[in-house]
């Protein structure tokens, strides 16, 4: 288990250029599984490095843009699928689509915060 723990630090490091100093803080974090920035080390591209910091990246903002679509054609699908049974599933898909991106924002947000304060050793 460890040496996977390490090998999504060691990508999320070599994505984000991170120093020595700024990875040896993440993987401290392993002693506080808990507290473990575990959403961006699964998806690293959902941020970038901006000036030191950490900033909401464009497939997070696509993640955003997908959960509010999704919000929005959810009660229109819903309407068809009273009318037409083939269509009774994609209401239930587009539930589930929804608040699984909403999960995912949440903890990409606190990650990002969090990564922060790990990185540059202050808080926002």
């Amino acid at each position: 288990m460890q040496s996977v723990v390490e090998a999504f630090i060691q990508d999320f490091s070599g994505i984000h250029n991170l120093t020595d100093a700024e990875t040896a803080r993440i993987r401290e974090m392993k002693s506080r599984p808990g507290m473990m920035p575990v959403t961006l080390l699964l998806h690293p591209q959902l941020v970038r490095r901006e000036k030191g910091r950490f900033a909401r990246g464009r497939n997070l903002t696509a993640v955003f843009v997908a959960t509010g679509v999704s919000a929005l054609i959810m009660p229109p699908l819903a309407g068809m699928a009273m009318h037409n049974m083939s269509l009774w599933l994609l209401p239930f898909l587009n539930t589930a689509v929804f608040f699984a991106g909403l999960q995912l924002l949440r903890y990409a947000y606190s990650d990002l915060g969090l990564m922060n304060v790990l990185v540059t050793g202050k808080a926002e």
